[in-house]
């Protein structure tokens, strides 16, 4: 729901959005580093980019939590970020984009193989905890 409702979101929408992350985050930096002097258009653009691995490794997870199959889940992912570009052609300013299929399966592979890495670590975990 919530990558439908970011979808929906009309361009001018979504880029303010962005550009709030990119403000606090520029913000951040300020404080640590006096010196940084941030360009907000190009880290605004970099914000926008990395939001598509971040939901999309959140959503990986969490379809992998679900199916416990890696293969099934990225399916399922890669088909959402399809559906989601698809349903984007219908929202005024946005539009679908090729690239960004391939950013969210990315990240959708990232999120379905740290969890099963995580998962493999704790059944190891468990295994040693029950030979001792």
């Amino acid at each position: 729901m919530v990558l439908f409702y970011l979808s929906s979101q009309v361009q001018g929408q979504s880029n303010q959005l962005s550009t709030n992350v990119t403000e606090i985050l520029a913000k951040q930096v300020s404080i640590t580093n006096n010196d940084s002097n941030i360009n907000i258009v190009r880290l605004n653009h970099i914000v926008r980019e990395n939001a598509h691995y971040i939901v999309y490794f959140i959503l990986g997870l969490l379809v992998m939590n679900a199916s416990r199959n890696g293969i099934i889940s990225l399916l399922i992912s890669v088909f959402y970020g399809i559906s989601d570009e698809i349903h984007q052609m219908f929202v005024p300013g946005r539009g679908a984009e090729v690239q960004d299929v391939l950013h969210d399966s990315v990240g959708a592979a990232m999120g379905i193989l740290v969890f099963i890495v995580f998962l493999r670590v704790i059944q190891k975990f468990r295994k040693e905890k029950q030979i001792c």
